[in-house]
């Protein structure tokens, strides 16, 4: 199913109190289940594309998350249709994730809501490597 497929939608018409100007739209209920993780060059929430290719989509029920980011200097960008408490990284090697892995929460601007998505940016610019994230929703 894609990310932004339309599980449900609903018409919705509103009318003033004689009825004689109304209004109708349509809402449209997408999945919750997925996020969208990547790395780009780009800094600013103002030029970013929630639809960017470079920003895969990932199950939001996973323990971690590993992300590959082949180029120096490239932000880490998390777009999601839930609030995020935190992101931490955490070792690849560990078994189990837990709250009390060796990892370090990952330093991420506060979320800015775009096209609908929380929106989140690492502060500064990321290594080339794989990243292990785990990812907590407030």
């Amino acid at each position: 199913m894609d990310f932004d497929e339309v599980l449900r939608e609903t018409h919705v018409t509103v009318a003033d109190k004689n009825n004689t100007v109304s209004y109708t739209f349509t809402v449209n209920v997408k999945k919750i289940d997925t996020i969208k993780i990547g790395f780009l060059e780009n800094s600013n929430i103002e030029l970013l594309d929630v639809n960017d290719s470079d920003l895969n989509e990932y199950d939001v029920k996973a323990i971690s998350y590993s992300i590959p980011n082949s180029i120096d200097g490239d932000y880490l960008w998390v777009v999601s249709q839930r609030r995020i408490h935190y992101i931490k990284s955490i070792e690849p090697e560990l078994d189990l994730v837990s709250e009390l892995s060796s990892g370090i929460r990952v330093p991420m601007l506060n979320g800015v809501i775009k096209d609908g998505y929380y929106c989140y940016r690492s502060v500064s610019p990321i290594l080339a490597g794989q990243m292990n994230i785990k990812i907590k929703f407030a």
